[in-house]
């Protein structure tokens, strides 16, 4: 199969697909289908080990190469999955080799998503699909589907399994640093950003915190999680204990990792005429730091040494190196001389 790259294709969306604006005429659209072709009415719902159907309508004429499709999590709007299953991936084009051919019924096999690092129980799972190499659109589609989980997965009990599961579910409200969040919708957590979870449970009842994705963004007893990397989604779940009144409740709320913000503690402060100071060395990754400053007749430099000479105002450049979660800082620093 040709090489995956990220090249786009402009969709026409149904209800729920994400997708970039619109750029071209070419207005092809996924449609889910059943074996002999004809079409489902609504979202699916599939399983671990089912075959997923579907037609893409509206084929566009060109580019040749076509278009690639493959399973993956729901990403930010305009964005590619950074969790997804190119290994299960199918080419269609009219070329020789590809996959299926744009007239024929597409198949997928569908998983759960941990040989993938992602969790369908939990996550919002769908069919991802994006132009192949040489292709020029600019859009690409995400359309989603239901999964339904095993007990090996975390499903819920049905109602005959308990009598709990015939109660409501208890009502949580959270604060994530003092912000409300809603639950399933996706939020952003910077690398090595802590996020501090508060819970309010409508039925008082226990509250617990559970990582499904431990190794990506793990979280504590306090309800206190992490990003371990720069990029990736996690799902972050806040679980409620059965009441005399309430089910045990189960609320998750997934985020989209991005890169960290590299920068100085203390990036500016006050000094008299006269004092030295030593700036900071490394940045609050660990990098080495260095600095540049403009002739000026208020502070001297020299490494990391500073010296206020005068009343006035200096201000340096602060830099440090990028690395694989985070990039590269250039910012300033302000010192205030005072008598």
């Amino acid at each position: 199969m040709k090489k995956l790259v990220r090249a786009l294709l402009v969709i026409a969306l149904p209800v729920g697909v994400v997708a970039a604006p619109a750029a071209h005429a070419a207005t092809p659209q996924l449609v889910f289908t059943q074996s002999t072709g004809a079409p489902i009415s609504g979202t699916p719902t599939y399983k671990a080990g089912d075959t997923a159907y579907f037609m893409i309508t509206n084929f566009p004429s060109t580019p040749a190469e076509g278009v690639y499709a493959y399973e993956a999590v729901q990403p930010a709007a305009g964005a590619k999955p950074t969790q997804s299953n190119p290994q299960g991936a199918v080419w269609i084009s009219t070329q020789a080799g590809a996959t299926f051919t744009p007239m024929q019924i597409i198949s997928i096999k569908i998983d759960n998503g941990n040989a993938w690092n992602a969790d369908c129980a939990h996550q919002q799972c769908g069919i991802f699909v994006e132009g192949a190499h040489g292709t020029t659109s600019a859009a690409q589609q995400f359309v989603p589907f239901n999964f339904q989980a095993d007990a090996g997965m975390g499903a819920s009990p049905s109602p005959s399994a308990s009598p709990a599961a015939t109660l409501p579910k208890d009502q949580v409200t959270v604060l994530v640093n003092g912000v409300p969040l809603v639950s399933n919708g996706l939020s952003t957590i910077h690398y090595r950003e802590i996020l501090k979870f508060v819970v309010d449970s409508q039925a008082k009842a226990a509250i617990s915190f559970k990582s499904y994705t431990p190794a990506l963004c793990p979280v504590t007893a306090t309800g206190s999680v992490t990003a371990l990397k720069g990029t990736g989604q996690c799902d972050i779940a806040v679980e409620s204990a059965a009441t005399a009144t309430t089910a045990a409740t189960e609320t998750h709320f997934p985020f989209n990792v991005v890169k960290g913000v590299q920068s100085l503690t203390t990036p500016s402060f006050s000094l008299k005429a006269g004092q030295s100071a030593s700036l900071a060395t490394i940045s609050n990754f660990g990098e080495k730091v260095s600095y540049k400053m403009p002739a000026t007749k208020n502070c001297s430099l020299k490494g990391t040494a500073l010296k206020a000479v005068k009343v006035g105002t200096c201000v340096l450049t602060a830099t440090a190196p990028a690395a694989a979660n985070y990039p590269a800082m250039n910012q300033k620093v302000v010192i205030t001389v005072t008598k």
